[in-house]
């Protein structure tokens, strides 16, 4: 049997890895980060490592790097060269061919199932004698590898974050749009234009005057509320099924990125008043990844799974935000979208990461805390985290930001609802 090293900042890719190893009575070490990772390896000199490409400080890459030099360096010890398999979210050719470049032995995509993990173990001379996992587990991680090597070569098309999502951002971002520019960017989409004008003459917003134009629906809701408002609508659209049981979980996925991205614009408003609704957009997109990917696993495949949904989330949990980061860069949103989206999940961050990362860490965290949670994630005190600290954020600030983010999710759910 042999002695392997998972290297993988996520517990719960952890967790399924050093449990399949373990019931085939291989010996398991464990780090949630590279540098542990390195000191691991040079203490015991595992014959296999499970390495994730993407991590907080020293990334895949670089400790694969690091091993190998380690290994040069100690060529007269005659031990064997460690078989080392990365682990990626998404199997992007440039990432991997950088990784074979750098000496690692092969990759898996993740979630990994049963049969792939025993198939590369053989195909280095070790072997996995348990019974595979349930059918219906490994069915559900076999589909969600299917479903990222299909859309890595172009054979499916998931919906995108419509254009208006980027055009509006960008009108402002420009500090000399007027009024007229923004409504030439909404008049666009003829149904959220619809729906504005309707909420403008709403209970909530109603004026003396009736609204009979996007410029007076501009002028009576006020710039900020307008982009919330148009950019809840537009991604409200992403989350819709055809099966009415998969819909719940969408709603739930909704409501938590509703929440998180409230909490966002909370925290940004006190601490960084200028990225304020930059940031209610990046929280409402975090989870895109994993929303996505729910809606065309359940929508394709529902029916052949008879899926339960909290298995199918647990296994998406793996994946999401290297698969989210990847759809951001097709859809050609700028860099600092797709860090959002790929290193929100992260529980250790150094000084240079941008504050909007940040900033959606603990937003992401505070939902969950507020009851609209998509995923069972370890539950950790706000004040714990790396990034509360790093934004220095004080359990007084946190406990107002819960009170205003709450009253906040509350009005837009029923102003949505009145414009659905």
């Amino acid at each position: 049997m042999a002695k392997i090293l998972i290297i993988e900042d996520e517990e719960s890719n952890r967790r399924l890895l050093r449990t399949i190893f373990e019931m085939n009575g291989h010996e398991v070490l464990e780090a949630n980060n590279g540098s542990e990772g390195i000191e691991l390896f040079e203490a015991n000199f595992p014959e296999l490592i499970f390495l994730d490409i993407v991590m907080p400080g020293l990334s895949g890459i670089d400790v694969l790097k690091k091993v190998r030099t380690i290994e040069k360096d100690n060529r007269d010890s005659g031990k064997p060269d460690t078989v080392i398999i990365m682990l990626t979210g998404y199997a992007d050719k440039k990432t991997i061919l950088e990784c074979h470049k750098s000496g690692c032995s092969d990759y898996v995509v993740k979630p990994a199932s049963y049969k792939i993990l025993t198939n590369k173990l053989e195909k280095f001379g070790y072997t996995m004698v348990a019974e595979a996992e349930t059918a219906a587990e490994k069915t559900i991680s076999e589909v969600i590898s299917a479903a990222i090597e299909e859309f890595n070569k172009g054979k499916i098309e998931l919906p995108s974050i419509p254009y208006i999502v980027q055009e509006l951002q960008e009108i402002m971002d420009n500090e000399t749009a007027e009024n007229a520019d923004i409504a030439k960017v909404i008049e666009k989409d003829t149904s959220i234009s619809i729906k504005l004008i309707a909420l403008a003459n709403s209970p909530y917003y109603k004026g003396i005057e009736k609204v009979v134009n996007i410029q007076g629906a501009i002028a009576r809701l006020g710039r900020d509320q307008i982009q919330s408002i148009v950019v809840s609508i537009a991604n409200k659209k992403l989350y819709r099924s055809q099966d009415p049981a998969i819909n719940k979980m969408m709603n739930r996925a909704w409501m938590h990125s509703l929440a998180c991205a409230h909490c966002a614009r909370e925290i940004a408003g006190k601490k960084y008043p200028e990225l304020g609704d930059k940031v209610f957009v990046k929280g409402l997109i975090h989870d895109v990844g994993a929303t996505l990917l729910c809606k065309h696993i359940a929508d394709k495949y529902s029916v052949e799974l008879d899926v339960k949904l909290d298995e199918l989330i647990d296994k998406v949990f793996e994946v999401h935000t290297g698969f989210g980061a990847k759809l951001m860069e097709k859809w050609q949103f700028s860099q600092d979208f797709v860090d959002v989206v790929k290193f929100h999940e992260w529980t250790d961050f150094n000084e240079e990461i941008d504050v909007e990362v940040l900033i959606v860490n603990v937003a992401d965290a505070m939902a969950d805390k507020l009851g609209y949670n998509l995923f069972n994630k370890k539950n950790l005190e706000l004040s714990e985290l790396k990034s509360v600290k790093l934004l220095e954020l004080s359990p007084d600030f946190l406990d107002e930001i819960y009170d205003e983010a709450e009253k906040s999710i509350k009005e837009q759910s029923e102003i949505m609802g009145s414009v659905s």
